[in-house]
């Protein structure tokens, strides 16, 4: 379905001349659109709807394909939104129907995490895994910072993380001070377009601008407390010398899973899949119902405690 301008007062004409292009920047009602052959900055007149009740909060997304109407040889008007084949989607606020996109059409995403300021928590490596499996997105994970912290810091946080890569999830370890993972990221991420996310002051942006050298990114880091400091405010998508696309994100601070649905969050966790129709009970939530043939795993140690604590906690949290 192809999205629509809204608001007839401010209906345009039937278009005569129509682009299509990608929206590579969003900041405020100004999009920036970048066609085969030049950029545009389009202004939204009224709103752009997708007519299927999703609630979303932002109808446009960076990663959109458009069709637009120039007005010149640098502006436009957006009037249509492709279908898109990914869409990376989060709860903003507590109603369960105010949605955010934070990027469509895309391949991967890149969960960062920092080794120090701010140490990071597999809680939220986790609940990202459970949106990327929502949008049927590859995964993968980066802990950056590691020039920070002890040697023991980082030898423990490997071995907290290698459940993940044992699970099929890439995992690299980089630095952007030291280069340390620089090459290991730029295979991961040639040719495909790819989002990069995770906790506000992890250094996405240095990172970013580390591999792809000409890109100026601002990067605030961490205040007194050692929590991140949003920086980037726009999702913006950027070419790579190398091959693909990359998109940076705004950090977060939290991120509600409300818009998954609680019976379907063991979906989210790669190594119940196997399982869940193992179950005695065809609804089994897998916490309290016996011969739960996940919570059997559990008890064999085949699937990690940490990773099923973690699951529960987001199925009370959704309740």
């Amino acid at each position: 379905m192809v999205a629509r301008l809204a608001s007839p007062e401010l209906a345009m004409p039937e278009p005569t001349d129509v682009e299509v292009g990608t929206v590579y920047r969003i900041l405020g009602k100004e999009v920036s659109v970048r066609t085969d052959s030049k950029t545009f900055a389009c202004s939204l007149r009224g709103r752009l709807f997708t007519g299927d009740g999703s609630g979303e909060r932002n109808q446009l997304a960076v990663g959109d394909r458009v069709e637009l109407t120039p007005l010149s040889s640098s502006k436009g008007v957006i009037h249509a939104v492709l279908p898109r084949s990914t869409a990376i989607v989060r709860q903003v606020g507590k109603r369960k129907l105010s949605l955010q996109v934070l990027a469509a059409n895309v391949d991967q995403i890149v969960i960062v995490s920092a080794l120090e300021r701010p140490r990071f928590k597999v809680g939220l490596i986790d609940r990202f895994l459970v949106i990327a499996h929502d949008a049927s997105i590859a995964a993968a994970l980066c802990l950056n910072k590691i020039d920070l912290g002890d040697d023991q810091a980082l030898v423990e946080a490997r071995a907290e993380l290698e459940l993940y890569r044992t699970l099929g999830y890439p995992v690299i370890f980089t630095s952007a001070k030291t280069e340390a993972g620089h090459d290991e990221l730029r295979a991961l991420l040639k040719d495909k377009r790819s989002v990069l996310t995770g906790h506000s002051g992890v250094g996405k942006s240095k990172l970013a601008a580390a591999i792809q050298p000409g890109l100026h990114l601002s990067s605030a880091g961490v205040d007194r407390h050692g929590k991140g400091r949003h920086t980037t405010t726009a999702s913006t998508l950027f070419s790579l010398d190398f091959g693909g696309e990359l998109v940076d994100t705004p950090g977060v601070r939290e991120l509600s899973l409300g818009h998954i649905e609680r019976r379907k969050l063991a979906e989210g966790f790669i190594e119940f899949r196997p399982l869940l129709h193992q179950c005695h009970f065809a609804s089994c939530s897998h916490i309290p119902e016996p011969h739960c043939a996940v919570k059997e795993a559990v008890e064999d140690k085949k699937i990690a405690r940490k990773r099923y604590d973690s699951y529960c906690r987001l199925y009370e949290e959704l309740g």
